[in-house]
């Protein structure tokens, strides 16, 4: 959303390995275990000079439009019936209705005093029920003001949330729910399940009661909210992005995620007919949509989430599943959705919440180095401490719709998942022929005829869109994507391209590999013809590799349960089914656990508000399954049936629902209450105590065992599978836990633990590293990992009688200082750079490409040849830095330093940065903006030629965290390089050219001759045996700082050779151009069409801020049918048919007044398919506003004076910069820009004067780049 923020996303670089080398951080080098397969699948080389500007993504500008969830003063329902022990439904019509009357007055006193400061908004949703607020959408800058109002307790920005993109049969076995169901009759009656999510479709065959009498929610008890009453099954469903009552998935290659997590939540087919059943079959799920159906915007927010879960707990939900996030967040007590979170839990709601499928940091690059343990990536909201956020472990069993293909003589059936709008089996028909188009890249398909032909590509180097719209450039009918060597036979769902509708699936490596080698042997035809295919997953066991990893950027434990989330079938619209995998489909299984639990919990223990969410979630935990470690060491060791996975992978282990519903005990860390150990900064003994609580009438014995764990890590790069730590005395090659194992050094204060009935005992467990050492290297784990690492395991509590479930809790803490480890990337000019990324650059505008700076022609790095020279000639001009972020950075301060160290202009702040975490390509490498741009300017002057420094500093998100410097020198160089000797010899034809230049050296000699490629070097030697030169040839000399000095050869060489005339450059002959594609407009409704036209807005983008009230809306419709009507708030608007490119193209202009605006889009076709949807943007016409509190002289002898101004504006972003110095930059979390206050900053500086003339340049911006500035000249005396 920030038009200033940019992100790398692909460049092509070179590839070589590295093998690992053994640490020598003591005397005598550590000698490793036997090396298996290096970790290190590849390392970038890093040659690059120079990197293509992506478009931004990540941070806030002024006049950014966000939506802002304002709460004010007044207790909200849901605390009044926490204060009575009731649930929001069951607290008394009268009461609550006092409250919410109350609360609304309240609401309205702050509105009004909004609407007074003359703040631009729109107004959205109403909190009565877990906050008392409300929600508005307007510019970034207004933030501050309403935060200041009378009346308002906080102000936040709402989050904005990806659309969840997709990576059952056995997967209910797999967590016990069978057993469950038919043992203890826990099936999910009488509970209740919110769906937060993209829409479900009531009229599935699988979505049904066995006995609508036993539920919950009537159409009577709908309590006034927006959406309406559907089935027994789904008895209440709304749109909250849209703000209507359309709840199926709709948009153009809809994912119907929601769909296939409602149905492993809860359908409850026949299984004897095809259907499914979920794991609370018998639950009433409510359909609470909150991404909407406009193509043009596939996400959503955290104020519509907000308002999602706001009414769901005053619907009486019993569980809240949001199977989505923002990946790599922050842990925050104030972000509206976790204080939503915490309020639902506290009412007794349980919140199932995905951890995300970025894996961890450097995903699909490179893995992590040792010195960098912060590899952590899971997402927001899952991270609120408040919910059960939810790792994904493969299913045992792919069930897919499959694509055949003959084999050696057999028919062999490959599951795919299916991308887009069209699925294959509804598209062809019989056998359809297919080429190789290796990776997929523009290349790849020269010289091949895809018309009419299937694009065979391997994943890779380019993200799906990117394939797909390639192969569809190319005339492909369909797309065929096979995983990558990593990835091997697991499916995963694809992201689409938008205006396209070929189709695209996703297929295992070992059948994609079977088909490349057809084509070279017995044929290459593929078909469609509806099978389905069970298969034993071969990552069956292993968890998920997509799972997000832990912990959060405050060390705190993340996720917390592990289900299956790898290759889950489960319902889609229409009576469909559908394969998807992520920890997405993993959290559904929880949330449907959740419900059996919490049935067990209500018929026996009476409890309420949080004690009964705390009892099922710890119930939930203990009696997970803890999982082994299957990694490569740990498999070929045996080392992997003793040590566990990474409790930051896995939390407390794969959910055994049944474990839960019967065990006799539950378990928790005593300060905490919850069923695991959250230890931050450990040093070598640490101490924690479990209380075991009997919850039976008869007593019971568990006797403890426990594990100590860190990273499996050869001093260079961490494995990313688990190790143990054991006591140096007791290691031995045949060892207690496997080869060349010792003891964990884990300690308990009792052998045995016998527990009356009813009654609760505690454990004390010491953990004591100090004669620890580590399996790799039998060395202590300070000489191993340089910057810490973390410890971490399970405290196991064992039945000897194997009667009941054991019972596990996991711990983990960090062994070091957790703010050591480098929040930024080591630059290019450094030796161990992670993305060979982060350096020095000169943003090159028109090409929109950033120009490494210190690097030669030949790829030498040099950081003391950095260099730019501020003269506006266009080349190297100015410098910005371009950062990999290794970690969050909670805040940053960017600065220009003399020679001297000492700062000459505090440039930029920010805060809230994220990791580069990178996911396979979907992330990024580096973060860069332009605001970060230094224009070689301080105090408002070009400062002089010489040396200087751009810092960089940097804080992690931690208590008392240090800040961390990166500073890159850098010279200011305005001076023309010089000739100091040109020579050439005839004999040789060889042109000699020596410069000279006193500051940043030689970059490099330009030789450009007519009509010919120009020749660069840094020897400046040219050979002319294979050149003609002529009278109209040039020399340039460069220096690092791009100041050039030009030579005319012509004039240069009269005396020393005869010129010679000119030769014509042979023009070459340009080919035909390729006829033009027509496409015939549809004039009949096409038979069959069910699908609703597409419109994508093109122009103003969604969320674009407009700096006009005329508003010129453009975009195009495509459908196969022809069009009813297109609206635009109630306005039929003209379209017209383009030939060219097979979609109706509109343009409509609206005036619009300064504010939010939501634009309702509605169109229609001729065969009855409709869609409406909303399209926001915000109109910002209007400049900050800098009132100044007192006069200022114009001349004095002072030798300062004081410069007090209020600085203000309608929306909630502002930066003020004095004298070029950044005095604040206000930048808010635009996803909850309902809440959001106008921006105002009080301004009150000290500024020191010279003798003579001095310039006070004050400037204010907006986020929509509106710019009010205030020049004062005064002159001081003697």
């Amino acid at each position: 959303m920030k038009r200033h923020m940019v992100k790398f996303t692909s460049v092509l670089l070179s590839l070589f390995l590295l093998s690992s080398s053994a640490l020598t951080v003591k005397a005598a080098p550590l000698v490793p275990k036997e090396a298996l397969k290096s970790p290190v699948s590849t390392l970038w080389d890093t040659t690059l000079t120079s990197i293509a500007k992506s478009k931004g993504d990540i941070l806030y500008e002024d006049d950014d439009v966000v939506r802002l969830l304002i709460e004010v003063t007044g207790k909200p329902v849901i605390d009044a019936a926490t204060e009575r022990g009731v649930s929001v439904k069951d607290l008394a019509k009268t009461l609550r209705k006092s409250i919410t009357d109350k609360n609304r007055a309240s609401q309205k006193s702050v509105k009004d005093l909004i609407k007074a400061a003359g703040i631009s908004l729109k107004e959205l949703e109403t909190y009565d029920t877990i906050l008392n607020g409300f929600s508005i959408e307007t510019t970034y800058k207004n933030l501050k003001t309403i935060k200041n109002l009378k009346g308002v307790t906080h102000v936040s920005v709402a989050h904005t949330f990806s659309r969840p993109e997709p990576d059952m049969n056995s997967s209910t076995e797999m967590v016990n729910a069978i057993k469950t169901w038919t043992d203890t009759g826990y099936n999910g009656e009488g509970m209740v399940v919110a769906i937060i999510d993209t829409g479900i479709d009531p009229s599935h065959k699988d979505m049904i009661l066995t006995d609508e009498s036993k539920v919950k929610l009537t159409a009577s008890t709908l309590n006034g909210l927006p959406g309406t009453y559907r089935t027994a099954k789904v008895p209440y469903g709304y749109n909250y992005m849209d703000k209507n009552q359309e709840i199926l998935d709709l948009r153009p290659g809809a994912s119907m995620h929601g769909m296939h997590v409602a149905g492993t939540v809860g359908a409850n087919g026949d299984l004897l007919t095809g259907g499914i059943k979920g794991v609370a079959p018998e639950a009433q799920l409510l359909a609470m949509k909150v991404f909407g159906n406009n193509p043009s915007m596939p996400s959503t927010f955290g104020d519509v989430i907000v308002k999602a879960i706001d009414d769901s707990v005053a619907l009486g939900a019993d569980v809240i599943n949001m199977s989505l996030g923002s990946t790599a967040s922050y842990v925050d007590e104030n972000d509206l959705e976790q204080v939503a979170i915490r309020n639902a839990m506290e009412n007794g709601v349980i919140a199932a919440v995905s951890a995300g499928n970025s894996a961890m940091f450097g995903d699909g690059f490179d893995n992590p180095y040792t010195e960098n343990p912060d590899i952590g990536v899971v997402g927001s909201p899952g991270l609120a401490p408040e919910t059960i956020q939810v790792a994904s472990i493969e299913n045992n069993i792919i069930t897919a719709n499959a694509l055949s293909y003959f084999y050696a003589g057999e028919e062999l059936l490959a599951p795919y998942i299916s991308a887009g709008p069209k699925d294959p089996k509804d598209v062809f028909t019989g056998r359809v022929p297919y080429l190789h188009a290796g990776l997929g890249g523009t290349e790849d398909f020269a010289g091949q005829d895809f018309t009419g032909k299937i694009a065979l590509i391997e994943r890779g180097s380019y993200d799906f869109t990117a394939k797909i719209q390639n192969a569809y450039n190319n005339g492909a009918s369909g797309v065929i994507i096979y995983n990558s060597p990593a990835g091997g036979d697991g499916l995963i769902s694809m992201r689409y391209p938008e205006g396209i509708s070929i189709p695209a699936v996703f297929i295992g490596r070992s059948h994609g590999l079977n088909l490349v080698e057809l084509l070279q042997t017995e044929g290459n035809y593929v078909a469609f013809s509806g099978k389905l295919a069970k298969a034993g997953n071969p990552a069956a066991g292993n968890l998920s590799l997509f799972s997000s990893w832990g912990a959060t950027p405050n060390l705190d434990f993340k996720p917390e349960i592990t289900a299956p989330g790898g290759s889950i079938w489960s319902t889609a619209q229409n009576n469909q089914y559908q394969s998807m995998s992520g920890t997405s489909m993993a959290a559904p299984h929880v949330a449907g656990g959740s419900a059996l639990v919490l049935q067990r919990v209500d018929e026996y223990f009476n409890l309420s508000s949080s004690e009964r969410v705390l009892m099922a979630k710890n119930l939930l935990m203990n009696t997970a399954i803890a999982h082994h470690d299957t990694g490569a060491y740990n498999s070929s060791y045996g080392t992997g049936d003793y040590n566990y996975t990474s409790p930051r992978r896995q939390g407390a282990g794969v959910m055994d629902v049944y474990a839960a519903v019967v065990s006799p005990a539950v378990a928790y860390e005593k300060t905490s209450g919850i069923g695991k150990v959250s230890l931050k900064e450990m040093k070598d003994v640490t101490t924690f105590k479990v209380d075991v609580k009997n919850l039976s009438d008869e007593e019971v014995t568990y006797v403890p065992r426990g594990t100590v764990q860190t990273d499996l890590s050869d001093g260079e790069y961490n494995y990313l599978e688990t190790q143990g730590v054991y006591l140096d005395s007791t290691l031995e090659e045949y060892g207690p836990n496997g080869l060349y194992s010792g003891e964990y050094p884990i300690y308990f204060s009792e052998d045995s633990l016998t527990i009356p009935a009813g009654e609760t005992r505690t454990l004390t467990v010491t953990v004591d590293v100090t004669n620890g050492v580590d399996w790799y290297y039998g060395a202590p784990l300070a000489e191993v990992f340089p910057n810490g690492t973390f410890l971490e395991g399970f405290v196991v509590l064992e039945d000897p009688e194997e009667m009941n479930p054991t019972l596990s809790i996991p711990y983990m803490g960090f062994y070091g200082q957790w703010d050591k480890a480098p929040v930024v990337d080591q630059s290019i000019y450094e030796g161990r750079s992670f993305y060979g990324i982060t350096t020095l650059a000169w943003y090159d505008q028109p090409n929109e490409m950033f120009e490494f700076l210190g690097v030669d022609l030949s790829g030498v790095r040099d950081k003391n040849t950095i260099a730019f020279s501020p003269n506006r000639d266009k080349n190297r001009d100015d410098v910005l830095p371009l950062l990999s972020f290794l970690r969050n950075a909670k805040d940053m301060e960017l600065n220009i330093l003399d020679e001297s160290g000492k700062v000459i202009r505090a440039l930029y702040k920010d805060s809230n940065l994220t990791k580069n975490y990178y996911d396979n390509g979907e992330g990024t490498m580096y973060t860069a903006s332009l605001d970060w741009i230094w224009d070689g300017t301080a105090g408002g002057k070009l400062v002089k030629d010489g040396n200087y420094f751009y810092e960089v500093k940097t804080k992690i998100d931690f208590e008392d965290a240090a800040w961390q410097s990166v500073k890159f020198p850098v010279k200011v160089d305005t001076k023309k390089p010089m000739k100091e000797s040109l020579t050439y010899d005839e004999d040789a034809k060889t042109l000699t050219v020596k410069g000279k230049d006193e500051h940043s050296g030689i970059y490099a000699y330009v030789l450009e001759i007519t009509g010919e490629e120009p020749v660069a070097n840094n020897t400046g030697i040219f050979d002319f045996t294979d050149m003609t030169l002529t009278k109209k040839s040039t020399l340039k000399i460069y220096d690092f700082a791009g100041n050039v000095e030009t030579l005319d050869l012509s004039k240069e060489l009269r005396k020393i050779m005869k010129p010679v005339n000119p030769s014509l450059p042979g023009i070459p002959v340009p080919e035909p151009p390729a006829p033009p594609v027509s496409f015939t407009e549809p004039k009949a409704p096409l038979a069959g069409d069910v699908d609703a036209p597409v419109v994508m807005i093109e122009s103003p983008e969604f969320f674009e801020t407009v700096t006009s009230k005329m508003v010129t809306v453009t975009g195009t419709v495509s459908d196969s049918s022809p069009l009813e009507y297109l609206k635009i708030d109630g306005k039929n608007v003209l379209y017209r048919w383009n030939a060219a490119s097979g979609k109706w193209v509109f343009s409509h202009t609206l005036l619009l007044e300064d504010g939010y605006r939501s634009l309702r889009v509605d169109v229609k076709d001729k065969a009855g398919n409709q869609l409406d949807f909303l399209h926001k943007i915000f109109v910002d016409t209007k400049k900050p506003v800098i009132t100044l509190s007192e006069s200022l002289p114009r001349v004095t002898k002072e030798a300062s004076i004081t410069l007090k101004a209020l600085v203000t504006d309608n929306l909630p972003d502002l930066k003020v910069t004095l004298n070029g110095n950044m005095l604040v930059n206000i930048k808010e979390d635009w996803s909850y820009f309902d809440s959001l206050s106008p921006a105002s900053y009080t301004l009150d500086e000290t500024i020191p004067l010279n003798l003579g003339n001095n310039t006070i340049l004050l400037e204010a911006e907006d986020s929509a780049g509106n710019l009010t500035k205030l020049t004062y000249t005064i002159k001081r005396n003697k």
